[in-house]
C-alpha cells in the first residue's frame, strides 16, 4: 500500500513540473526506487520480528560489509573524482 502511495506521490509531482526537465524526472525516478527499496526492508524486517527472528546479528553484519565495501573502495573512488575535470 505504502508502494502504491509512493507512486501517487511521483505522479502528482512529476504534474506539478512545469517543464518535463528530464534530469528532475530521472532524479524523482531515483527517490522512489529508493523509498520502494526502504520499504520494502522495513516491510522485511517487521515481518520477521513477527515470526519471532531478531534481525540485530544480520543488520550488524550488514553495517561491518558496508564499512568493509567503503574501505575497498576509497583509492579506486579516489582516482574517479581526481579524473575529472
Amino acid at each position: 500500500m505504502l508502494i502504491l502511495l509512493n507512486g501517487e506521490v511521483e505522479q502528482y509531482i512529476r504534474r506539478r513540473l512545469q517543464a518535463n526537465v528530464a534530469a528532475a524526472t530521472s532524479l524523482l525516478r531515483l527517490l522512489r526506487t529508493g523509498a520502494d527499496l526502504l520499504v520494502i526492508f522495513v516491510g522485511l524486517l517487521a515481518t520477521l520480528r513477527l515470526f519471532a527472528v531478531d534481525p540485530t546479528p544480520a543488520l550488524a553484519g550488514l553495517g561491518v560489509g558496508r564499512v568493509a565495501v567503503a574501505l575497498a573502495a576509497q583509492k579506486t573512488l579516489e582516482n574517479v573524482s581526481l579524473a575529472l575535470p
